[in-house]
């Protein structure tokens, strides 16, 4: 649980230095994309800490589910989701990428919230296919859609 709480963290900054090294530049399209990644990473890690819940708060772990509950952690990563979709919308509309990258963020959207209807506060038995199976299918949708755009 306590890597969940730097795992944003590490993938965002990881975002921001990659796209500096390819740019040379800081950019507002930098700010949405370490908000799409951090906001992504904070929601599917909320999800996944759901399991932990009462763990967390035996050995006093102030995570998200243990301090709030189940049910408003998932509200709380549904929120996080939005946010990071509203970002990387965002970046789609404000960078040089065409319509194909924004056909695949409408697409990523989608799977966010397919993912998000899998896990129920009174059923974590998807968990497992919420958390890998789907920011997996998020991530290679992505990166499919982002070459296919710079591609054309």
């Amino acid at each position: 649980m306590a890597l969940s709480r730097i795992s944003w963290r590490y993938y965002s900054n990881g975002a921001c230095r990659g796209w500096i090294g390819a740019t040379g530049q800081f950019s507002v399209e930098l700010l949405f994309l370490f908000l799409t990644v951090a906001f992504w990473t904070a929601g599917f890690d909320v999800i996944y800490a759901t399991q932990d819940a009462e763990y967390d708060r035996r050995v006093k772990l102030h995570s998200i589910p243990a301090r709030f509950g189940i049910e408003k952690a998932l509200r709380i990563s549904k929120g996080f989701h939005l946010i990071s979709f509203a970002s990387l919308l965002l970046l789609s509309l404000l960078s040089p990428l065409g319509w194909l990258f924004f056909i695949g963020v409408m697409i990523v959207g989608a799977i966010m919230v397919y993912e998000h209807s899998l896990v129920k506060p009174n059923d974590l038995t998807k968990v497992g296919v919420a958390f890998f199976q789907m920011n997996g299918i998020i991530s290679i949708t992505m990166l499919v859609f982002a070459i296919g755009d710079l591609l054309l």
